[in-house]
């Protein structure tokens, strides 16, 4: 059993494992109100000062040093179990952040020269959208939000994909241009738990979709028509993958960049878990199960969750398994790094391995993921941090010059210190050498949530 903590934060493990959203609805309200009521009363004080970026047991490294924590973001009208942080996204200079509880929104904050950072808009969905902000991904003026947990019809849970377009005069508060979901849906597949969108493209993940099995998922393909984003049903493409099986989970992440698609399945194979890369045909995406290459870890083992997160940056993909050994002790966690062979995509196991040189049980290192350029951030939510229990951290991890060692362990540690029930590292996202950390339960008795900013003070590491 993982400890004790809001049910939401361990659906994708339990999507991965074969159960579906559907099969949790009756209890899920009481028991998602019993973890945070339970957590409350454990919870600490903040301590007096919240200045440092980094937590005491990284400080001692001086690439640690170079990371200062630089704003903290929560809502205009933050308030308890907002679950704010849950999702993070950044372009330009524009932040999206989800809180897909009570509130069920995405606030936009924007950075305007030397001023601080500060929000411009809330959006909401015209209807009554279930988790809306669970997962969201930005670019340029265009931002998808998913939604897994909307009803379509009488289709419990059956999920969607919101997208928001900047109108002419800027970001304001506002609802959605186009509302996507999938005609051959069915309840509990929760579309839209991963979303993904590369220029007039988007991905949406259903993990729990019935395909050959049960939960075996899917991954929904979206193009922009000449007109605009319209709400439709229509689909693009489905995305399969031919060896899938009972409660893979695909889906459950997706990260596309151009035209590489990486869906992570972190049920796969009794849990091992596998991240699929597919590529876009030169006449389009089409719905296919055959995939170019399948990524694995050479040294995974039943359960440890391999895809939970996703995340590619030219060449190379970054994956987590938030249940693997680090070497010890499992649930420690680790990601792992594929670099594309000169000769392309094909099935490969990883050029690196990432772990937490202070790792332990139940951190969860992998359960978010993110690379720009040489640089992997990696979240581990559920790691106790001074004391405080379930507080989170973001692990740093700087490519040497010599390229990416077979191991690796962090550069630099990353927490929030403001409280334990804080789930630092839920979601991470970043532009440059700025690093976005969501935290969606920050507040002792309240949880409303907040992102955290991190930046590299250090002139000399440009490369990274």
């Amino acid at each position: 059993m993982r400890p004790a903590i809001p049910l939401v934060l361990v659906l994708v493990s339990l999507v991965s494992y074969g159960q579906t959203p559907v099969s949790l609805s009756a209890s899920a309200a009481a028991a998602f109100q019993a973890d945070r009521s339970a957590a409350s009363k454990d919870a600490h004080k903040p301590p007096a000062a919240n200045l440092a970026s980094l937590s005491s047991d990284a400080q001692s490294s001086t690439s640690a040093a170079l990371w200062v924590q630089l704003a903290k973001l929560t809502a205009s009208d933050s308030f308890g179990l907002n679950a704010m942080g849950t999702s993070v996204s950044v372009s330009g200079n524009i932040i999206a952040v989800g809180a897909p509880e009570l509130v069920n929104a995405v606030y936009l904050f924007v950075k305007s020269g030397a001023g601080p950072i500060h929000q411009i808009a809330k959006l909401t969905p015209s209807d009554s959208a279930g988790l809306f902000g669970w997962s969201v991904s930005l670019e340029s003026d265009t931002l998808v939000v998913g939604a897994p947990f909307t009803d379509i019809g009488d289709d419990q849970y059956q999920g969607a994909a919101y997208v928001f377009v900047k109108p002419s005069g800027g970001w304001k508060d506002m609802t959605e241009t186009a509302k996507l979901i999938a005609s051959d849906g069915s309840p509990g597949d929760a579309l839209g738990w991963s979303v993904s969108l590369s220029g007039d493209t988007l991905v949406a993940g259903a993990p729990s979709a019935t395909v050959t099995y049960e939960f075996q998922g899917a991954t929904y393909v979206f193009t922009k028509p000449a007109s605009g984003w319209k709400s439709t049903s229509k689909f693009t493409a489905k995305i399969t993958t031919s060896d899938g099986d009972y409660a893979d989970g695909f889906g459950t992440a997706a990260a596309l960049v151009g035209h590489t698609l990486v869906g992570g399945a972190s049920g796969h194979d009794s849990g091992k878990g596998t991240a699929y890369v597919f590529l876009k045909p030169a006449s389009g995406w089409k719905s296919t199960s055959q995939f170019k290459a399948r990524l694995t870890a050479s040294d995974g083992a039943a359960g440890d969750l391999l895809g939970s997160s996703v995340s590619i940056n030219r060449d190379t993909v970054v994956a987590g398994a938030i249940q693997n050994p680090n070497p010890v002790p499992t649930g420690a966690g680790a990601a792992y790094v594929f670099v594309k062979p000169s000769s392309g995509w094909t099935d490969a196991t990883q050029t690196a391995k990432l772990t937490a040189s202070n790792g332990v049980f139940g951190d969860e290192l992998g359960y978010s993921v993110f690379i720009n350029r040489n640089t992997v951030a990696v979240g581990a939510p559920l790691a106790n941090i001074a004391g405080l229990k379930f507080e989170g951290a973001a692990y740093v991890f700087v490519k040497p010059a010599h390229g990416w060692p077979k191991k690796m362990t962090e550069s630099a540690k990353l927490a929030a210190g403001d409280t334990q029930q804080n789930f630092f590292g839920t979601s991470i996202s970043g532009l440059g050498k700025t690093l976005f950390v969501g935290a969606p339960s920050y507040c002792d008795a309240c949880f409303p949530g907040a992102t955290y900013v991190f930046g590299m003070t250090n002139p000399d590491d440009s490369k990274q």
